[in-house]
This record gives C-alpha cells, sequence and structure tokens, in this order.
C-alpha cells in the first residue's frame, strides 16, 4: 500500500505524529511524508528503517496513492487541498488534533471534513470535529516507546516552539542549573542557556523518560509523552493561531501551568520533592491507528 501523509505545518509537531505512524504501519505500506518541517533530515537520521522520504508538492503524484493522511489541517496549511482532494481516488484519513473552534467555524471544515473524508482519527484528544459519524478515537500517539538515554538527570527543558520563546527556556535551564542537573533539549542553543546544558536530540521521549521532571510548552508531543510516562509537566502555553495549548495543559493530570521562568524553575525544584507517581498503563494510539486503517483501508 502506498501511503502519503501529509504534514506540513513546520516545527516537530506534525512530523512526529507522521513518523509514529509510519513506524506503525511497518512492512504493510510505503509511506512518503509531505513536510516543510526544517527537522526533517533529523527524523530520517532517527529512524532510517522506515524509509521516510521526503516529497514536495509537486512530487505528490496522486495516481499512485492508495491513502492520503492528512494531519490537523483538513484543507491543507493554505487551502491548497481543497481541489486536490475530491479528485484523488485515494482513501482519506484526517488526523484531528484539537483545533480552535473559531478556525473550525470561519474554514467550514465541519462539512468540508463530513464530504471529503473516509474517516477521521481522534488521537487522544476531543476536538470540534470529534463527533463527526466518521470519526475513530484513540490514545495519544507517540513516535515510539522510550529508550532511557541518562538516568541521573533532574530536569528537562524541551525548548520547541518560535525563536522568540527560545529566551524564556534559556532562563529557566540557566535558573534550574544552579541547583540541579539539567539538560535542554532544542534544535539550536536557546539564547541565555549555558551551552554545556544544550542538546540536540529527538525524539525527545527518551530524555523524557529519563527526566524527574520537565519544562516544556504545551504542544501535543510534549504533553502527552509526559502523560504517558508520568513524568511531572512544568507547562508554558503558548498562543498558537489554530492550537489551544493551554486547553490542553488544563486537561493533562500532572501539567502545572506557569507562566514566567522564575515560576517555572520553583514548580521544577517542587515537583521533584514530591513523590513520583506510577505512570499509567498507556496504549500508544498510533498503532491503534495504524490497525484500524490497515483494517479498513480498500
Amino acid at each position: 500500500m502506498n501511503v502519503l501523509i501529509y504534514a506540513l505545518g513546520g516545527g516537530w509537531g506534525h512530523l512526529t505524529r507522521a513518523a509514529g505512524l509510519a513506524r506503525a504501519l511497518g512492512a504493510a505500506a510505503r509511506v512518503r511524508i509531505l513536510s516543510n518541517s526544517p527537522y526533517l533530515e533529523v527524523v530520517r537520521a532517527s529512524m532510517p528503517e522506515l524509509g521516510i522520504e521526503a516529497v514536495s508538492i509537486a512530487q505528490k503524484d496522486p495516481d499512485g496513492i492508495d491513502l492520503v493522511v492528512v494531519d490537523t489541517f483538513p484543507r491543507g496549511l493554505v487551502g491548497e487541498l481543497v481541489d486536490l482532494l475530491p479528485s484523488l481516488r485515494a482513501w482519506k484519513v484526517l488526523i484531528h488534533r484539537d483545533l480552535k473552534p473559531e478556525y473550525v467555524a470561519w474554514a467550514g471544515l465541519r462539512t468540508f471534513v463530513a464530504d471529503h473524508y473516509d474517516c477521521v482519527i481522534c488521537p487522544g484528544e476531543r476536538g470540534p470535529l470529534a463527533d463527526l459519524p466518521q470519526a475513530h478515537h484513540t490514545a495519544p500517539w507517540l513516535v515510539r516507546p522510550p529508550v532511557a538515554v541518562n538516568p541521573g538527570v533532574d530536569v528537562v527543558v524541551c525548548a520547541g516552539g518560535n525563536a522568540g520563546e527560545m529566551p524564556w527556556y534559556g532562563e529557566v535551564a540557566a535558573l534550574l542549573a544552579r541547583d540541579i542537573g539539567v539538560r535542554c533539549l532544542a534544535p539550536e542553543l536557546p539564547p541565555g542557556c549555558p551551552p554545556e546544558l544544550w542538546i540536540r536530540y529527538w525524539p525527545s521521549i527518551d530524555w523524557i523518560a529519563s527526566a524527574g521532571a520537565v519544562v516544556g510548552g504545551a504542544g501535543y508531543n510534549t504533553v502527552n509523552e509526559c502523560r504517558a510516562l508520568g513524568v511531572p509537566l512544568i507547562a508554558r502555553p503558548w498562543p498558537r493561531k489554530y492550537d489551544r495549548q493551554r486547553l490542553r495543559a488544563e486537561r493533562c493530570p500532572n501539567a502545572t501551568i506557569v507562566e514566567t521562568p522564575d515560576e517555572a524553575a520553583r514548580a521544577a525544584l517542587e515537583a521533584l520533592a514530591r513523590p513520583r507517581v506510577p505512570p499509567p498503563a498507556f496504549t500508544n494510539g498510533a498503532n491503534e491507528g495504524a490497525e484500524w486503517i490497515l483494517r479498513r483501508c480498500p
């Protein structure tokens, strides 16, 4: 089966979910990922067994595709799928991460998705389209099980997001380094972060599994990886055009919401002082989603 996963959106989130699904589909599918993420080469190098191919818009080859999976944006990032989807014979699946209801209403997504998608998979989040008849719910998606890389780390700072947010993470890492062992995971060294604390590494779930606490944003992967592993998350929700990070953090039972670097550092130290709660039983929803697709896709 030839699968195209549309994972445009930049950053880590869309690409990490795409890699998780590609891994779960395994040998049953030849997967190509359409991505504009600057981190695509990092993902390919970290998981070479997937044989992921990066493709551009011009290389979609719709006639050779059996299954199209679209992550988050049903109409495409700039509406480019509106005319393309109706012309495709392929089975169409939407991965429905939470979206702002205002965007769903403005773009007419309820009608568009009902008319043009065979299936809507809700990966552990109940978004505005989760009640459509073709919706199927799974547990949150992880890229893969974690491999602990450094059991001695107290706090991991996961610095993902926009460039203007990076100094916040750098300041948190510097504050925490006065008292405890810290590592800061980021694509580039955040301003204010001591260089010896910085690590470029993917997937972050390996370092999260090793941490006593995590400081990060409230994006999909950070929240659900901490939730799956039972690691306390000190979450700084950031404003996003389409995503509701604060709502996601509020729904996470092991998250503490903060605003300033000082608040984050204090909350991380307090989390370390509390007894660690064993993680809940957790099923990787990416495996559930892949199994369901393989059973249903014609």
